[in-house]
């Protein structure tokens, strides 16, 4: 038989076992009756958050240039041009019969003719021609005496003039050395035949605006 002290005993055991599922039961209720709570009052908007744009990083424009094509006729053309432009070459055959005439002659055709008295300086002297080229002042005699022309050569020089003198007999190929040299003049010997007729070439320089192709003829 269960004494009071005994019921007692299992009244407090029966308490404890009891009271914390009891209060376990409790607390969700309670948490839910706040949840009920906050669901009634009215909640504050959420601040919209702006996005940030991000700046577009600006590229330069590329311009592509093209280059001017290439003609490739423009060679062919320019040859053509330069074919077209180059001068004509002039010709001119003389005798060697008399090699003072052909001295003349030969002077005036290679060289520029000018008026004697510009270059004689009031010497008593007789010549066949008087021509300039380049700079350069040429005076032509004939048949004069060395010791004369010498003499005439020296006082010339002060002036600037040359004085040649070609003497009966002469070859022709000497009287065109002598003259050419004395004017500084370039050429080339292009043909000699068997029967002595000479072939020169004369450039285009100076003065002289064309190439000269000078036969000799004996």
């Amino acid at each position: 038989m269960l004494t009071a002290r005994s019921l007692c005993f299992l009244l407090l055991l029966t308490w404890l076992l009891l009271a914390p599922a009891a209060f376990g039961h409790a607390q969700p209720a309670a948490g839910f009756e706040l949840d009920l709570q906050d669901l009634k009052t009215p909640a504050a908007p959420a601040a919209v958050k702006k996005k940030k744009s991000t700046p577009v990083a600006r590229t330069k424009a590329t311009v592509k240039t093209t280059g001017k094509v290439s003609d490739t006729k423009a060679p062919a053309l320019l040859q053509h041009v330069e074919k077209s432009q180059s001068p004509v070459m002039s010709e001119l055959a003389l005798k060697a019969t008399d090699p003072c005439q052909l001295a003349e002659r030969l002077a005036v055709a290679v060289a520029h003719r000018v008026p004697e008295q510009e270059l004689l300086y009031d010497l008593d002297l007789k010549p066949v021609a008087a021509v300039t080229f380049g700079g350069l002042r040429l005076l032509v005699v004939c048949d004069l005496a060395a010791a004369e022309a010498y003499t005439y050569r020296r006082l010339l020089a002060d002036h600037g003039v040359e004085l040649v003198s070609i003497a009966s007999g002469t070859a022709a190929s000497v009287v065109t050395a002598v003259i050419a040299d004395a004017l500084g003049i370039s050429y080339q010997l292009q043909q000699e035949t068997l029967n002595g007729e000479l072939s020169y070439l004369f450039p285009a320089e100076f003065e002289r605006k064309r190439p000269l192709k000078l036969t000799i003829q004996p």
